[in-house]
């Protein structure tokens, strides 16, 4: 597995335990969503900028 690959696995895991779900844009701007069963999407950008968000937010959203 590359290191591509191991981020992109590391986002979408710590995205399912807080609910979330990642997929690719594939229109301009380009990149990745994090989002809810509503469609809802939480926040968008590349792997990196999405890790962050995670970080920043799965503690708030875990303790509800």
């Amino acid at each position: 597995m590359n290191t591509f690959d191991a981020q992109r696995q590391r986002v979408i895991a710590q995205a399912a335990r807080i609910g979330l779900a990642v997929r690719r844009r594939n229109k301009h701007p380009y990149g990745w969503e994090l989002f809810d069963r509503s469609e809802y999407v939480h926040a968008s950008g590349d792997l990196d900028e999405l890790m962050t968000w995670l970080a920043d937010n799965a503690i708030h959203r875990e303790s509800r």
